[in-house]
């Protein structure tokens, strides 16, 4: 079974919460900015991503 990745845009990272962009540039969250200026990521890295957000 393959992981379906989620696009977002920086725009929506930042208005789910300002953190998201500290966890993708510390690594925590790993994640693909792309050229078209949207950020790529798995599902599994986006559960990561909102379960590091609820818990802080």
């Amino acid at each position: 079974m393959t992981s379906r990745n989620i696009t977002y845009t920086l725009e929506e990272l930042l208005m789910i919460d300002p953190e998201t962009l500290s966890l993708i540039i510390s690594g925590q969250v790993p994640a693909l900015v792309t050229s078209s200026g949207g950020v790529e990521m798995t599902k599994e890295a986006s559960d990561t991503m909102f379960s590091l957000i609820n818990t802080s």
